[in-house]
């Protein structure tokens, strides 16, 4: 989908990759469910940022009442460190952001 090419982008870009990396990796999922192929992608990608010896750590915030992806992520390694309350505003209420995190040194998974 456009939301998840655009997160793949920026987690390319992040890791100093060309955006066209995003791309890539997203191709050989194609066909496959949403959860699986994002799943997949994010996997190889940590599987990527292993291999850099600077990056120790990924974090993310994931919207607290999204408790399929809170679950994608922790099935992929990440652990939550801390919710922030009322951190985007959406209309007139406020959605909460969890924060989390996932070891990739050789500590990690």
């Amino acid at each position: 989908t456009g939301i998840g090419l655009s997160l793949a982008r920026e987690i390319a870009t992040g890791l100093g990759q060309p955006r066209d990396f995003a791309e890539t990796l997203l191709a050989r999922y194609r066909g496959q469910p949403a959860s699986r192929r994002f799943s997949r992608f994010l996997q190889e990608v940590l599987r990527h940022a292993k291999a850099l010896p600077r990056i120790k750590v990924v974090q993310l915030t994931v919207s607290e009442q999204n408790a399929a992806a809170v679950a994608l992520y922790r099935l992929c390694g990440f652990e939550s460190f801390g919710t922030e309350p009322m951190a985007v505003q959406l209309g007139s209420g406020f959605v909460a952001k969890v924060h989390m995190w996932c070891r990739i040194d050789e500590n990690g998974p």
